[in-house]
């Protein structure tokens, strides 16, 4: 739980500064490094899709583990997932 909260911050952020910049929140994201303090962590093959329909699905490789719907707040640049599963 504690990993998928960290990766989910990290997301956040990514994603926030990256939509500021260019506009676009949805599509595929490959997560490349996850720290925590000063260890890394980083999961092999991690990904997120974001679809437009406000859904998104996140995984390990081939594998999928999390489905939910998602929410971006632009007057407040947050992102806020919510898994279903």
């Amino acid at each position: 739980m504690y990993r998928e909260l960290v990766i989910i911050i990290l997301i956040t952020v990514t994603q926030s500064t990256l939509f500021a910049q260019t506009g676009q929140l949805t599509g595929l994201w490959l997560i490349e490094n996850v720290q925590v303090g000063t260890e890394e962590m980083t999961p092999i093959a991690r990904w997120t899709r974001i679809d437009a329909d406000g859904t998104y699905e996140s995984g390990n490789g081939w594998l999928k583990h999390s489905t939910g719907s998602w929410e971006f707040n632009s007057s407040k640049n947050t992102f806020l997932p919510t898994a279903k599963n």
